[in-house]
């Protein structure tokens, strides 16, 4: 018997925005009259299927909650505008992906407390509509940021790898930077003991439309050019949960430690043997760090 129903949807927003979305709901669902909503973000390069390993899991802590993972326009199976792309009238920015995750929550989840969950770009996202003067905002209890590279800005090295990744995919597509992406996307110790999990991280690179990843790409540069984020407007109400691997090249472990300091009530944990993808890497060690969070903010099973 299945634990869980996923039923995905295309939901429509304001602007003819059309994204790819999945509910998923515990087959042992408890009634409740403030439902709690887990929205599921990814990042640069991913899709709903990267959030897979984890729902029943997840909802088999939580079963009153219900988890909605959505493929950012341009990603996955959702379309973008041609205005967002390059040389476009209205190029995207972290305002429009901001705007779309605001529409996203009015539309498919109106009511009722929220979590946010976001991996690596899809933490910026996170953080970003959080300091936001979105109504929505006020419903958010907690934050979950996977691999966030939010505490500092990018290094040179990482600059010149993401120009060069960049040029590439606008010249030659995806196929082109697979390899070298999943190498970065995960650890040392998943590529040689996990390869289920790194085999879905390539599936889901594969997946993306050369322009709209160079999109999303352009759209991140842009945004951590002069990153300095406003952390002092978290609202205080906010618990944070910062999750992070300690084989992770784009944000090594003491960056996560460093942004666990800069954030009030958060906590801060650093798995062993895994890089950029902990959800995706361990996911039965991500899910136990999670449920003793969710327990602890009251949305676990006691």
């Amino acid at each position: 018997m299945p634990t869980i129903q996923i039923t995905p949807q295309f939901v429509d927003l304001p602007g003819g925005i059309k994204l790819y979305t999945e509910r998923v709901h515990s087959t042992q669902r408890v009634q409740s009259n403030s439902p709690h909503t887990i929205i599921m973000i990814h990042g640069l390069g991913g899709t709903t299927s990267l959030y897979h390993p984890i729902y029943a899991s997840i909802l088999a802590s939580s079963p009153a909650s219900t988890i909605l993972a959505y493929d950012q326009s341009g990603q996955g199976l959702s379309a973008i505008s041609p205005s967002h792309l390059k040389g476009g009238s209205n190029p995207l920015s972290h305002d429009i992906l901001r705007d779309e995750l605001d529409a996203l929550i009015s539309t498919a989840a109106p009511t009722g407390p929220l979590t946010l969950v976001g991996h690596s770009a899809g933490t910026i996202l996170v953080a970003h509509f959080i300091v936001s003067s979105s109504p929505n905002v006020a419903r958010v209890k907690n934050a979950i940021l996977i691999a966030a590279p939010i505490g500092t800005p990018d290094t040179p090295m990482i600059d010149s790898m993401r120009d060069t990744v960049l040029r590439t995919i606008e010249e030659r597509g995806i196929p082109a930077i697979v390899e070298q992406v999943c190498i970065a996307l995960t650890g040392t110790t998943t590529r040689e003991k996990r390869p289920l999990a790194a085999a879905l991280m390539r599936c889901a690179l594969l997946l993306q439309s050369k322009e709209g990843y160079a999109a999303h790409m352009r759209s991140g540069l842009d945004f951590r050019k002069n990153l300095k984020f406003p952390f002092e407007k978290f609202p205080e109400s906010l618990r944070v949960l910062i999750v992070g691997g300690d084989e992770d090249l784009f944000v090594p472990a003491a960056e996560s430690v460093a942004l666990g300091e800069k954030i009030p009530h958060s906590q801060v944990f650093v798995i062993p043997g895994v890089g950029h993808s902990p959800h995706v890497e361990v996911p039965e060690e991500f899910v136990s760090i999670v449920t003793k969070f969710l327990t602890q903010v009251g949305y676990g099973v006691i």
